[in-house]
């Protein structure tokens, strides 16, 4: 019986400093070296950043050593969009990227599905279907958002081979 509570007590006493370890900050010289090299525009301000920030920045770190050469071009090139763009177009973008984290997992992929349906056209379609959209009234662009969120799986494809067949 004393074994187990000696057992007990010795958990207990060292559970406490294992979760502190946890909770240590982390700092610049505990990253690899690779790591270091990758968030090297952060270095002067690590120190500072609160432990959720550099545990989402570590986590991009590793995932960006497991990108290919050809990904992380892509990648290069968003960022260097992003930017270019100006501060009320980055902050409709973040609305939209919280928006988008608050659909279930079917809405998401639906929502990927469309974007890939969508950049697999010909630009010249893109660019009509992106005219066509901006030349509506911001009441028409809610109208046609609520109806097709309303429509069923069936609706809604009838809808699309109308406007389809309208805009051969």
């Amino acid at each position: 019986m004393n074994k187990r509570i000696s057992v007990f007590l010795l958990f207990m006493l060292l559970t406490p400093l294992t979760t502190f370890a946890q909770n240590e900050p982390l700092s610049w010289q505990s990253l690899d070296a690779t790591t270091q090299q990758t968030l090297k525009p952060f270095e002067k301000r690590w120190h500072d950043m609160p432990e959720t920030r550099k545990q989402k920045l570590l986590k991009g770190a590793k995932r960006w050593k497991s990108l290919s050469a050809d990904e992380k071009a892509t990648m290069k090139k968003r960022f260097n969009r992003w930017k270019t763009l100006p501060a009320n177009e980055k902050q409709a973008l973040r609305a939209r990227i919280k928006q988008f984290k608050t659909l279930t997992p079917a809405q998401k992929q639906q929502l990927r599905k469309k974007h890939q349906w969508f950049k697999g056209l010909p630009a010249d379609k893109q660019n009509k279907l992106k005219q066509r959209w901006r030349k509506l009234s911001p009441e028409k662009r809610a109208n046609i958002k609520h109806r097709l969120r309303n429509m069923t799986p069936h609706e809604r494809r009838q809808f699309k081979k109308k406007i389809n067949a309208k805009h051969r």
